[in-house]
């Protein structure tokens, strides 16, 4: 039991980190980039980060179900507590693939030379739809965090 629970929180702190980090470091740089730096950076980001997070979060998911089931006192509170965090990583996910990997495919038909004019609207909808996806990411964690405790 204790080690699923300890891969479940690990992976909830890589992808709800991971997410912070964009909202903390990313955004605040992408605000400041010219059309033609942010397209590129974005595309590279993008595709590095689709290749890390997307199985870090489905595993994270599948963790958490995990040790929910697991312990399986559906008494508990902790049992309720942990399967809002899986229910939260899955509604992070639908929400990544509708609205943030939505965009994330428009700009990476962009051309950084002829960016179209409402880029910048554009990426303040990114940012936005990453600190909404960072909250839920964040918020999953926290409630597995006191699921495990609990537990214990």
């Amino acid at each position: 039991m204790k080690f699923i629970d300890l891969i479940s929180i690990f992976l909830l702190m890589v992808v709800s980190g991971g997410w912070i980090a964009v909202c903390a470091v990313f955004a605040p740089a992408y605000k400041k980039m010219s059309a033609a730096t942010y397209i590129e950076a974005e595309v590279l980001n993008s595709k590095r980060a689709c290749k890390h997070f997307a199985p870090a979060l489905i595993l994270a998911a599948l963790a958490t179900l995990l040790s929910m089931l697991v312990h399986g006192d559906m008494s508990s509170p902790a049992y309720y507590l942990s399967g809002t965090s899986a229910l939260l990583l899955i509604i992070a996910g639908i929400f990544v693939k509708l609205k943030v990997l939505t965009i994330n495919h428009e700009i990476e038909k962009w051309s950084p030379a002829d960016p179209p004019a409402n880029w910048q609207d554009i990426r303040a909808t990114w940012i936005h739809y990453h600190s909404l996806r960072t909250v839920l990411g964040v918020a999953a964690f926290a409630l597995q965090a006191i699921a495990i405790i609990w537990w214990y």
